[in-house]
């Protein structure tokens, strides 16, 4: 077995573990929680983690893409890495400055802000933790194993945390505050270990670098924010233009159907990256072939991974939240094959289309996505509620994912032919997990 194809097994299995940590342990939590603050207190919970996401949004700026793809082209540039690593932290912390203006300012005038101030207080902290937590950094080098064990320990006493804290309805506030502390907690380590690991120097860049980076990658930023627009939007809609039942209802299947994103889709996604821009690296054919390669593995375990959702989602529903989230089962069977759609579309824009730098037409596709789930969810949420949000949310993904699909055929590039599931294209991944399973053993 090669060493890329180590680091990528290893990488894999690595984030899975993490996945496990920020969202199985959290899990653990979910049906206890629920069922003392019941759906209108867990929607409000949702709808205000749902308003801080923009701001973790514009903290993050797609380094996460722009960041990972640079080092993961110059791995071996320490020079290079460092001065990415300063730039990165350097933007971070001027957009952490902006955000609390803006949040400043909506404390002030904002009616959610002025009667759920703390809960929305308490929720914003995680941005401390998106400056410091350089997991882009350890996804460029295939290293994210490297704080897999830290997340998942430190999850487990937060977990434990939030279970004695939450006692009675009024004690919503404290699931976020506790969230919050334990991403900071592991951002810290996170930040000290790399800086030992890659044996990086901390520096802040000129204000006017950071600027310059800011406006360089901005394509990205917007393309992120205009995916934000069909994923987080919707509750902000349904919040508006409903109720935190309704939002709680719906919160209670998309959560689910995060978690299983988390489990299924983004280690292979986030792993892949990396792998395949390293590929990309070394020429355009290349990195289709590995492509190509790859994406059967990865479309096949998510839609039996669908089927299985839509079986038996709706029974774990109620299992799992109670009676009270009855309503939550339509919503999950709607949303069951998203985690199928949005692995397509991440092998059709993240892999292949920001590989080549199709960053514009990447942005143009997002965006005529976006305003199409602002529209259908101003209709639908009117008419069906929570239904009509997951409707549109499936919706809006097959659009985006047709519209990407159609964008690299015309340009004669083929990610699926005939052939592309056979045998030896499985055995690409499988085989050196079961070797290294094998060898353990």
């Amino acid at each position: 077995m090669s060493r890329e194809k180590k680091a990528l097994v290893k990488n894999i299995s690595s984030l899975f573990v993490v996945q496990i940590a920020n969202f199985v342990f959290p899990l653990i939590s979910v049906p206890i929680v629920a069922r003392i603050i019941g759906p209108d207190k867990f929607g409000l919970i949702n709808y205000a983690y749902a308003i801080v996401a923009y701001f973790v949004l514009l903290i993050n700026f797609g380094f996460d893409y722009t960041a990972t793809r640079k080092v993961a082209q110059n791995k071996d540039d320490k020079k290079y890495i460092e001065d990415i690593f300063a730039l990165v932290l350097g933007s971070k912390i001027f957009l952490l400055a902006l955000s609390a203006v803006i949040f400043g300012a909506a404390y002030l005038f904002v009616p959610i802000f002025q009667t759920e101030g703390k809960l929305l207080l308490y929720t914003f902290l995680i941005c401390f933790a998106w400056v410091i937590t350089p997991n882009w950094l350890y996804q460029a080098k295939q290293e994210l194993h490297k704080t897999a064990v830290f997340n998942l320990v430190t999850k487990l006493i937060f977990t434990v945390v939030i279970l004695l804290l939450i006692k009675q309805k009024h004690d919503y506030v404290y699931q976020p505050l506790a969230i919050s502390i334990s991403q900071i907690w592991v951002g810290v380590y996170s930040f000290i270990y790399a800086i030992k690991r890659y044996e990086l120097k901390v520096k802040l860049p000129a204000f006017k670098n950071v600027i310059a980076v800011l406006m360089e990658e901005k394509l990205i930023f917007f393309s992120s924010v205009v995916m934000s627009l069909y994923t987080t939007t919707n509750i902000v809609i349904l919040g508006a233009f409903s109720n935190n039942f309704e939002v709680g209802y719906y919160t209670g299947a998309s959560r689910l159907i995060t978690i299983a994103q988390a489990l299924i889709a983004i280690p292979l996604a986030q792993s892949l990256f990396p792998f395949i821009g390293k590929s990309f690296g070394q020429s355009t054919a290349e990195g289709i072939k590995v492509v190509q390669k790859i994406a059967p593995i990865i479309v096949t375990f998510t839609f039996l991974s669908g089927l299985a959702m839509i079986s038996i989602g709706p029974y774990f529903i109620t299992l799992f939240y109670g009676p009270a989230f009855g309503q939550s089962a339509e919503i999950f069977r709607i949303l069951s094959f998203i985690p199928f759609i949005v692995s397509l579309s991440n092998i059709y824009g993240i892999q292949v289309m920001m590989n080549m730098r199709m960053d514009k037409a990447f942005f143009r596709i997002t965006i005529i996505g976006a305003l199409t789930s602002i529209a259908l969810n101003c209709v639908m949420v009117n008419f069906y509620g929570a239904v009509g949000a997951a409707i549109t949310w499936l919706c809006t993904e097959v659009l985006i994912t047709c519209m990407m699909g159609s964008y690299l055929s015309s340009h004669n590039i083929k990610i699926f032919t005939l052939g592309s599931f056979k045998r030896e294209n499985f055995l690409f991944l499988v085989k050196p997990i079961y070797d290294k399973l094998k060898y353990k053993v």
